[in-house]
């Protein structure tokens, strides 16, 4: 008997017990303990078949009622599999609040779909903000996974659980998963799975700025082709301009992110055209052309209308807002950077409140008003040191020592000695 027809006798036994109330202890004799049962209904490979047809005849069930409650469970597996893939597309499109009807009766722990169910339970559940059922859920799916020892389950239970903590900004959670289902992966395998738990790793180095981990993941993943479906292919484009961007090579961030845009443009992704742009931009922005930069930025805002995240449109508005001033358009420069402080404000992360407030400072000084300069830079200057934000209290503390210093200020003094003790502390990593 193959090790599939043995997880569903299995389980189709343990259904006959249920239903005519009966326990292991039941069933149990001298030649037949509780466990042995409980390793049938399980479907352990191991199990000697003479102990399946002993508990087969103990229950009265024949080999013709066996065959013909196997074609009628394949029949409901079939039914259960076809709604748990329409749960799973409604939530891919962005429409949990349909997906619900459809996993309301999931399977059981014993049923060979619990991992599948468990695992869109658990998105359904971030989809509401529940965290708590989310987290559970998906834990559950790793424990079943990892007792039926399916490799393919645990790896996608892992991967589930790192997309989970990385929603949450548990960035050492999200990392430890997804280096968990990297270790089970075949190495030899590069299919989507592999790389989309390497994306998820490069991106939460990317978060917390370990960049030269971030870039060592995503070399990997280039020469290895592990760059997972279409849309992640995409992200792996961001990312990998992103980091080009952020080690000086601009050059080849440009030409990173144009061949990106043209797969983009190709698929027809709307979430990766916007941020796609947005990183153009900002490579623009580096190389001081103003004009591209603004082009770029604005054709990202296209796609305003689908981009749901507060940090990635006060990043843009800060970028046109960055552009105008550099341009001396001073009234478009100030209508950006306060749309800029309105998404920022409703931000979980502080820094673009704070990137926001030093770019309004910029703007206030290249305009000549320089009380309102100083009054932004000493809100960014608050706000970073509120949460600890080290380098951008240095970009506010060393903006409000230049404007202090020529205006004569008397602070400057004060400001000085602080900006000085404060990258003492930054070169001290503490």
């Amino acid at each position: 008997m193959d090790i599939l027809r043995m997880h569903e006798v299995g389980e189709l036994i343990r259904k006959v017990r249920k239903e005519r109330g009966l326990r292991l202890e039941d069933l149990a004799d001298t030649n037949i303990s509780p466990a042995t049962i409980s390793n049938i209904e399980r479907g352990l490979p191991h199990v000697n078949t003479q102990k399946i047809d002993y508990l087969l005849t103990k229950l009265n069930v024949s080999m013709t009622d066996l065959q013909q409650m196997m074609a009628n469970n394949q029949s409901e597996q079939e039914e259960i599999a076809h709604r748990l893939i329409a749960a799973e597309t409604l939530i891919d499109l962005g429409y949990p609040h349909l997906a619900e009807e459809w996993v309301e009766h999931t399977p059981d722990d014993q049923h060979p779909l619990a991992v599948k169910g468990y695992h869109i339970k658990g998105r359904l559940a971030m989809e509401r903000t529940d965290w708590k059922k989310g987290e559970r859920w998906l834990h559950q799916a790793l424990r079943l996974a990892k007792e039926d020892s399916d490799t393919n389950q645990i790896i996608q239970s892992h991967l589930e659980l790192a997309r989970f903590y990385f929603r949450l900004s548990e960035w050492s959670q999200s990392l430890h998963h997804a280096d968990s289902g990297l270790e089970v992966h075949p190495p030899e395998e590069d299919g989507e799975i592999r790389g989309e738990l390497l994306l998820l790793r490069a991106l939460t180095l990317e978060v917390t700025n370990r960049r030269a981990e971030c870039l060592q993941t995503v070399r990997q993943a280039w020469e290895s082709g592990s760059l997972g479906s279409p849309s992640t292919q995409l992200e792996w484009y961001r990312l990998h301009g992103e980091i080009m961007r952020y080690t000086g090579l601009l050059e080849e961030a440009g030409r990173i992110a144009a061949e990106g845009l043209q797969l983009a443009h190709r698929y027809r992704d709307r979430q990766a055209l916007f941020r796609l742009w947005a990183l153009s931009g900002k490579i623009q922005m580096d190389q001081r052309n103003w004009l591209q930069a603004e082009i770029s930025l604005r054709t990202a805002l296209a796609w305003e209308s689908v981009i749901s995240d507060p940090k990635r449109m006060a990043s843009i508005h800060i970028g046109l807002g960055q552009t105008y001033t550099e341009l001396n358009r001073h009234e478009d420069a100030r209508l950006w950077l306060h749309k800029a402080v309105e998404y920022s404000s409703s931000c979980d992360d502080p820094r673009p409140l704070a990137q926001a407030l030093l770019a309004l400072g910029d703007h206030y000084w290249a305009r000549g008003d320089h009380q309102q300069a100083a009054s932004q830079y000493q809100s960014a200057l608050e706000r970073s040191q509120e949460h600890q934000l080290l380098q951008l209290e240095h970009d506010a503390l060393f903006h409000l020592v230049q404007l202090q210093e020529q205006l004569g200020d008397e602070q400057f003094a004060h400001n000085m000695r602080q900006l000085y003790e404060l990258q003492k502390k930054m070169r001290n990593g503490s």
